[in-house]
């Protein structure tokens, strides 16, 4: 039984630059490790690392039994489907299945690509482990739980099998397999996940939709000793936690950095932080045992657009947070969003605003984007969103692909001018 492992690249116009920023795709590191405990022969490509497009995919597909695809991004959808389609031309026994954030809430849209046959919802690895082993046995998908199948006759119901629950035990789960991976040419390869989940709702974020607003963690020792092989093992020296938030459980911090500090790892690292998770005295603990960046996500510097998106956390309070990070030598990277229900031109100024007030080390300006799995999608209507758009290779943060009832479009991409000059000023008065 082999498996092929995709991890597709950015649309196709962007290819020449998609390897800045690309980081091991742990979803199908993780998947990899639990089919290998299976037994099984499992490769992964990761297309967007070595700049590949879908037709060179073939040569890798031609002995594969089952292949998955990555569709977790919304603006690699589309070459999501090509891959899938080369893979039949090239191997027309071998069975496909997509997965991932983007391909968990539209596969009905995909499981119509005749390329498709199957979806994984959710959390993959005991999804897909669970279907390899079918395929292997040569016994229909039909029933799988966490997978929907589309249906081999032309226009009937697709078949989607029982809900499967999230993972729980973490630590059960063997750790990624990197060694699958081409490590040496990431340019960030010391990524890691320590949890998953996310207990707030978010009106611009699926993050909670997709793995469950209950927060499941690893132990800290499983995650310490994935550090000592990301620094021992693949020579990083600077790893970066992508859970939602890192610091949700203030115990858990002051328990890691004490294990980090104490292990004498030559490594730094950094995390993603809410405002209201952290203080002076813990970012002071968290730069003492090595975090030297964080990432905090603002999104808009007035307060009721704030409070509409469900962020839960005071202009204020994130004003404090950049300025502890600054006194303490942590760069901090602030992340906002144009275009927010309830956005007007007043709370674009103070957006702009806070951006000269905080002075982030790096700052992100993206316009807002129904994704799929989003309350702004979802409940678009009662949040006062209109989809403009839904060419998914255009949801990149920059292209106006909704308005709300208060922002058209040319309000949008005129705010977008306003809060990129904002944060050229506040780079220059750093």
């Amino acid at each position: 039984m082999r498996v092929l492992l995709v991890n597709p690249g950015l649309p196709y116009p962007r290819l020449p630059a998609n390897r800045r920023g690309c980081a091991p795709p742990l979803g199908l590191a993780y998947i990899a490790a639990g089919l290998e405990r299976a037994g099984m022969a499992v490769d992964v490509l990761d297309m967007a690392v070595a700049g590949m497009r879908p037709p060179d995919v073939a040569p890798w597909a031609a002995a594969a039994d089952l292949v998955g695809i990555s569709a977790n991004m919304t603006c690699t959808e589309g070459c999501s489907v090509d891959i899938a389609r080369c893979i039949k031309q090239a191997n027309p026994r071998a069975v496909v299945i997509c997965g991932g954030n983007h391909a968990t809430f539209e596969y009905r849209r995909l499981l119509q690509e005749p390329a498709v046959d199957a979806v994984c919802l959710g959390e993959g690895e005991a999804t897909v482990l669970d279907a390899a082993l079918r395929v292997a046995g040569r016994q229909p998908l039909a029933g799988c739980a966490g997978l929907a199948v589309r249906d081999g006759d032309a226009g009937g119901p697709d078949a989607v099998g029982p809900p499967r629950p999230a993972i729980a035990e973490l630590d059960a789960l063997p750790p990624p397999a990197r060694h699958l991976l081409p490590m040496k040419d990431y340019p960030f390869p010391g990524s890691l996940a320590s949890s998953r989940g996310c207990p707030f709702g978010c009106s611009y974020c699926s993050a909670s939709a997709f793995h469950g607003r209950r927060v499941r963690r690893h132990s800290l020792r499983r995650v310490i000793q994935e550090i000592e092989v990301l620094v021992g093992d693949y020579g990083c020296r600077e790893v970066d936690f992508c859970d939602d938030t890192f610091t949700l459980s203030r115990q858990r911090v002051v328990e890691f950095c004490a294990l980090f500090a104490a292990g004498g790892l030559d490594a730094r690292w950094g995390c993603n932080i809410r405002a209201d998770s952290v203080d002076f005295d813990l970012l002071r603990t968290m730069r003492d045992s090595g975090c030297h960046r964080v990432l905090l996500g603002v999104e808009s510097g007035d307060q009721a657009v704030l409070d509409g998106a469900g962020k839960r956390v005071a202009v204020e309070r994130a004003l404090a947070a950049f300025a502890w990070c600054r006194s303490l030598g942590i760069k901090a990277k602030g992340t906002f969003i144009v275009g927010l229900p309830g956005e007007t031109p007043a709370s674009v100024r103070a957006t702009a605003d806070f951006i000269r007030r905080a002075r982030p080390d790096v700052i992100a300006i993206n316009m807002l984007t129904p994704f799929p799995g989003t309350p702004v999608r979802e409940r678009a209507g009662d949040l006062g969103v209109s989809v403009l758009c839904n060419d998914f290779s255009r949801y990149d943060y920059a292209s106006p692909t909704c308005v709300t009832a208060t922002m058209s479009r040319d309000d949008i991409r005129r705010a977008y001018v306003m809060l990129q000059l904002a944060a050229r000023e506040a780079r220059n008065a750093a």
